[in-house]
């Protein structure tokens, strides 16, 4: 796990596929548990997010009535935590400068894909 971590640290990039996304906020949804750890899109300076059109839903409320409380692909009850990123954040300090990117990326890039797509047959 340090290990992970310590890559995760030193990454100019982390590369993830989003999970799903909230039209109404801008928001990604990230599962994360034994295979998927929540570091890579959280502590590189620059997140790019892989999206299926087919993901994105219109709000939070149309997440948690299709994935929790309907079970939606059974997925998300075996995942330790989701992450909800909706864009770098922001923070001031008491003489309100300004500093972005303190808890997680400094950028984030999502590339939206209309159909599905193998990979191993794009190479």
């Amino acid at each position: 796990m340090e290990r992970r971590r310590e890559h995760c640290l030193t990454a100019a990039l982390g590369i993830t596929e989003s999970d799903g996304a909230l039209a109404d906020s801008g928001t990604l949804v990230l599962e994360s548990g034994a295979t998927r750890s929540h570091m890579v899109p959280l502590l590189p300076l620059v997140h790019v997010a892989i999206l299926p059109e087919s993901r994105i839903l219109e709000s939070f409320t149309q997440f948690v009535t299709q994935f929790v409380d309907g079970g939606g692909p059974g997925r998300l009850k075996e995942r330790s935590a989701l992450t909800f990123i909706t864009r770098p954040s922001r923070t001031a300090d008491i003489e309100q400068t300004l500093t972005i990117g303190v808890h997680g990326p400094q950028s984030l890039h999502v590339l939206i894909f209309r159909k599905p797509f193998d990979i191993g047959n794009n190479v």
